[in-house]
């Protein structure tokens, strides 16, 4: 019986080994999962943030005043109007969020021109269905007229199209420190508030389960 304890103690010596090298290996291999997300997780990104509908009311509430009936649609002369943040997130756990005075400045462009476009269409329309002769174009009779150009005079004049760029900035952008556990992301603002964001990577794209909704992150602005 003693032998027979003694030949098994080297067989029970090799389990007990086996054991811990999967052990070991398995706690290696969630290591590296974690560390891969974390690795995948840090870069620049990009949001879309669709404005077009808010844009579009504005202009049209602006129209309404002088237009009759279906004579002119705004959505004619609008395409989208999407502002893009950039999402900044670092090895060292910073997370930056900001959208620059350059990129507001050319969705607030893009919606001026839109509205621009308008007016002109129905300065024109009203030139011709008044029978008025004149070779002169709606620019030179803004200029005659008021001294300025139709473009100026609406950004004077016309109405609010977009928040002001503080308020915008203020609305989606983020200053924070991040700590990833167990495929949560925990978010240290720099006002003191925290935030429990689940979070997800797939490819080019980072979807973060903020409290008041998820939003998308691409690499790439053209995504």
């Amino acid at each position: 019986m003693a032998g027979r304890r003694r030949s098994r103690a080297p067989l029970i010596i090799l389990i007990i080994l086996l054991v811990l090298i999967v052990a070991a290996g398995a706690t290696w291999a969630v290591l590296y999962v974690l560390n891969g997300d974390s690795r995948k997780i840090v870069g620049i990104r990009y949001r879309q943030i669709d404005i077009t509908s808010q844009v579009r009311d504005a202009a049209k509430d602006y129209l309404d005043s002088a237009v009759y009936g279906d004579e002119i649609n705004i959505d004619e002369f609008m395409g989208e109007i999407k502002l893009y943040s950039t999402l900044s997130i670092s090895s060292e756990g910073e997370l930056t969020e900001v959208i620059t005075k350059e990129e507001y400045d050319r969705a607030y462009d893009e919606a001026q021109s839109a509205l621009s476009a308008a007016v002109k269409e129905l300065i024109s329309m009203r030139i011709a269905g008044n029978y008025i002769e004149t070779d002169m174009s709606v620019d030179e009779l803004f200029e005659e007229t008021y001294h300025m150009s139709l473009e100026a005079y609406l950004e004077e004049y016309g109405p609010k199209l977009m928040p002001e760029y503080e308020d915008m900035a203020s609305a989606y952008g983020q200053s924070a420190y991040y700590e990833l556990d167990h495929g949560r992301m925990l978010i240290h603002n720099t006002d003191g508030t925290e935030e429990d964001c689940g979070y997800a990577i797939s490819g080019k794209m980072l979807v973060i389960d903020y409290s008041d909704g998820a939003v998308v992150y691409y690499e790439g602005e053209d995504s």
